[in-house]
């Protein structure tokens, strides 16, 4: 999901507060941080290692697996593996290196759990909808119809070859095998699902050299492991704060509306707020249902997803944004380990209201909030207006 910043990951940007904090008998701060521009986003990474040594080791590390997943899964650039599997549509199978191969399968996974609601063959779509905006039009439903012949990811064979000893995202064998797209003109566009996978295997790459916390941030998506090393006071237990930005102001990142407190999750959010594209004066969303063919309604200003895997999480934000409150809360309940927030813009008589505590800024557009069962439980506090760097 290209986005903008989301998320973010206190623990990394606020850490001049969290230095603060420690005291003398605490030792040194050992942690590495790094960020780089990549994927259409800033990239954010973290490690908490035991020496400067080990933390630079685990970010240099992460950094090459960043590398070695976008030759196999940037669809933008050519020459890369996905490039070479969506230039052989309506051919023969193409080998799929280990990581193509997983993403591909996780996908299967989210695409199969949300009953297609999450579809990575959209790409005509997209494309489409791209093309004709820039000429200031709207599809013509006929233009629509054709490009949904090739949308269906129950079309792609997938065959995988005999497991290997490398461990996957999930902790099992990587292995890769072989893809065919059936219909020439079909393009796989793993937007909604690359960016989580990736910080899943950065993190993976860290955590294999022994450190003892890890976060990645890959605009609305972060994935964190273990602990960090700095406190901010003896009620710090260590988890990673990450802030979940209020969709009412997409321009301001010091805007929070939500404060959640986690180690060894993955966090998504999926959001009309900030990408979108205007056609004749009228914004329209830039997630594209893959059965309608249209763009999803705007109603749903964001998706909040927390799960243990970082594809998971990615792949059901958007999931959740294509199926609207109702239908996702309901995806997101029958899934294990899974927690949402679904933040939804108000209408009618209550679209003037303030949402929050205290009537504060009575004149903000009210969102109304729906949460999974289990979410509150990771909410360290709720926050409306400006945001401190490091809120208890």
């Amino acid at each position: 999901m290209p986005l903008g910043l989301r998320i973010v990951a206190l623990a990394a940007c606020g850490l001049a507060a969290d230095l603060a904090g420690c005291s003398p008998e605490e030792p040194r701060n050992t942690s590495k941080r790094e960020s780089r521009l990549a994927m259409d986003t800033i990239v954010v990474v973290q490690a908490e290692g035991e020496s400067p040594e080990a933390s630079n080791a685990a970010v240099a590390a992460a950094w090459q697996e960043m590398e070695r997943c976008l030759a196999a899964l940037d669809w933008w650039r050519p020459g890369t593996d996905i490039s070479r599997l969506n230039d052989a549509a309506g051919g023969n199978a193409v080998a799929a290196p280990p990581a193509l191969f997983e993403c591909l399968t996780n996908a299967r996974q989210v695409y199969d759990v949300s009953r297609g609601a999450f579809d990575p063959t959209v790409g005509p779509l997209v494309d489409l909808w791209r093309q004709e905006g820039q000429m200031g039009r709207i599809p013509k439903d006929a233009q629509i119809a054709k490009a949904l012949t090739l949308v269906g990811f129950q079309q792609v064979e997938l065959q995988p070859k005999e497991p290997s000893a490398t461990a996957g995202t999930d902790g099992g064998s990587l292995s890769g095998g072989t893809v065919r797209l059936p219909r020439k003109g079909m393009r796989l566009n793993l937007g909604a699902i690359a960016k989580g996978y990736i910080a899943q295997r950065m993190v993976h790459a860290m955590s294999q050299s022994g450190i003892r916390g890890a976060m990645v941030q890959a605009g609305g998506e972060v994935r964190v492991f273990g602990l960090r090393h700095t406190r901010s006071d003896a009620q710090d237990d260590g988890r990673w704060r990450v802030a979940v930005q209020d969709p009412r102001y997409p321009d301001d990142q010091s805007r929070y509306y939500t404060m959640l407190r986690v180690t060894n999750r993955a966090i998504s959010t999926s959001g009309h707020y900030q990408r979108y594209r205007t056609i004749g004066g009228k914004r329209y969303s830039h997630i594209i249902d893959p059965r309608t063919g249209r763009p999803v309604p705007t109603g749903l200003a964001s998706v909040t997803v927390v799960a243990p895997e970082g594809y998971l999480a990615d792949g059901l934000a958007t999931a959740v944004a294509v199926l609207g409150v109702t239908e996702g809360l309901r995806l997101v309940e029958r899934i294990p380990d899974v927690e949402c927030l679904l933040l939804e813009k108000a209408t009618g008589n209550d679209a003037g209201a303030t949402h929050g505590a205290g009537g504060k800024e009575a004149s903000e557009p009210k969102l109304i909030a729906h949460r999974s069962r289990g979410f509150a439980a990771l909410e360290a506090k709720s926050i409306h207006g400006p945001a401190s760097a490091d809120p208890q």
